[in-house]
């Protein structure tokens, strides 16, 4: 992994180790004549916090910008600001997402945020061990600056739109410029992995304004397709319709658990992920029940019962 390499004259990209999943993830350095712009932060780690420490240097950082309130783009947002004196600018609805953390912290407990929504249907999934003490509350970031959809926002001296972009999370939010012709997707687009899509009990049907912000994205005049992990998305229309026939294939697949008379989501999960039955993981139970929610969104199928034994079934019609 090369942690530190040019995009264009004025953007950086600075991979970032992670001890999970991927095992890195990609924040950006905007170049200005005040300072630099960070986009994403990594998540908070000591070796994470060596390659800031080696990619900044003597700069001065004007800006700390989040895409998405997850751990591994803002874990490093509070030390950031604290040793580089930097405002956070984070859009209203991961200020959102970060509160409701805040109050389960305060209230003695951390709970997945798509856990709660397993919890729903009777399902509990183990995350993987992993090698790191996890401090939550290097997660509760809190704001300098708000902004959303209708404000833009300056990545170096250079203005870009907002645009909300939910679907892999609740808040999500991508970054472009037309003159540039770059556009920063965090994780709502990765070039070599089909982004998990997240539910949470606030955001049951993520699958809906996932697809349908599409239609936008694919419209945007684009050269630089700035990903949140792994290599850069090289043509962004192509990769478009890849990620809808993907998706489109699963909402087929859940449908026919369905109609095949699989009535749990593990039982549907383990329908669409036949075969990996005894390697069903988080990232497969949340991409069924996001699914089984757009099902039901549009009525092709019903939700009956109450938690935790909540089922799925065909709608029936009198």
């Amino acid at each position: 992994m090369q942690a530190i390499d040019a995009i264009t004259a004025n953007i950086t990209r600075v991979q970032l180790p992670l001890p999970y999943d991927l095992m890195s993830m990609n924040s950006y350095i905007f170049e200005g004549k005040n300072g630099i712009t960070i986009v994403d932060t990594g998540d908070s780690m000591p070796e994470a916090k060596e390659v800031w420490q080696r990619a900044i240097g003597n700069r001065r950082v004007e800006r700390i910008v989040i895409t998405h309130g997850h751990t591994d783009h803002l874990g490093c947002a509070n030390w950031l600001r604290e040793l580089y004196d930097a405002p956070v600018y984070m859009h209203e609805k991961t200020v959102h997402r970060v509160e409701r953390l805040k109050a389960g912290l305060a209230a003695g407990r951390y709970v997945n945020p798509t856990d709660e929504v397993f919890a729903l249907y009777g399902v509990h999934v183990e995350l993987p061990n992993i090698e790191v003490t996890i401090d939550y509350r290097n997660y509760v970031v809190e704001p300098d600056v708000v902004f959303n959809e209708h404000t833009g926002i300056m990545l170096g001296d250079v203005h870009y739109d907002v645009l909300f972009t939910p679907g892999h999370s609740e808040d999500h939010v991508c970054f472009y410029n037309e003159a540039e012709q770059v556009l920063v997707v965090g994780d709502h687009l990765l070039e070599v992995l089909n982004p998990v899509i997240l539910p949470t009990l606030q955001f049951l049907n993520p699958i809906e304004p996932y697809l349908s912000s599409f239609d936008m994205i694919e419209q945007l005049n684009v050269r630089h397709v700035l990903t949140g992990h792994l290599a850069l998305v090289s043509d962004l229309k192509p990769r478009i319709q890849r990620l809808r026939t993907h998706y489109h294939k699963r909402i087929l697949q859940t449908f026919d658990a369905v109609k095949n008379g699989n009535t749990t989501l593990h039982d549907v999960t383990a329908f669409v992920y036949a075969g990996k039955e005894g390697r069903l993981g988080h990232s497969m139970y949340a991409q069924t029940v996001a699914m089984l929610h757009y099902l039901a969104a549009i009525d092709k199928i019903s939700i009956h019962g109450e938690t935790p034994n909540r089922t799925f079934a065909l709608p029936s019609f009198e």
